[in-house]
């Protein structure tokens, strides 16, 4: 009867560990998804094909790179081209890098020596959704969350898909998940 107490014990403490650790990484957390122009910004970075959950190692390469070309990781970004539910994993396309300063605009033609590629992501009707990043595991967890959000918006909506952005702000520790979108 003794080992029974420590094995239900020791259970509800597991559980209870469980339960405080999920709430610690943002699993039960709320989020709210607002509709609203987004963008007017240039992004630098490089272009990868493979699995999306595999773009985070790519995304910490291309974010040394752009430190040693003198470029400030305050600002991650990830644009993803491609329905990873539709398109094979070693075919997802993404593009992955740092939203520049507008201080740093004149290191542009620099970067592009360099091989970088640089865009301007020009205003456009949005579905945003924004995550706290208290991990490495938010990245997941945050698109495990915003994604479905996002989704059931638009379809509510009847709004239609267009590019797929997340922005990474370390001095705000939060991801925006934003969703391009038109109307049907």
């Amino acid at each position: 009867m003794k080992t029974v107490k420590i094995i239900v014990f020791v259970l509800l403490i597991l559980i209870v560990l469980i339960f405080v650790i999920g709430a610690i990484l943002g699993i039960f957390t709320k989020v709210s998804v607002v509709e609203k122009q987004e963008g007017g910004f240039k992004v630098v970075g490089l272009e990868y094909t493979g699995p999306y959950q595999q773009s985070g190692k790519y995304m910490k390469e291309v974010t040394e790179k752009l430190k040693e070309a003198g470029i400030s990781d305050n600002m991650g970004f990830g644009i993803y081209y491609d329905d990873p539910k539709t398109t094979p994993a070693d075919k997802c396309r993404s593009y992955v890098g740092a939203v520049l300063d507008k201080k740093e605009y004149d290191k542009v033609e620099q970067l592009k020596t360099k091989g970088f590629r640089i865009d301007s992501l020009a205003m456009a009707p949005s579905v945003i959704v924004e995550f706290p990043i208290k991990s490495s595991l938010s990245y997941m967890i945050g698109a495990m969350k915003a994604y479905p959000a996002i989704s059931a918006f638009m379809v509510e909506r009847s709004l239609k898909p267009g590019l797929a952005i997340e922005l990474y702000d370390m001095k705000e520790k939060k991801i925006t998940y934003i969703m391009q979108c038109a109307q049907k």
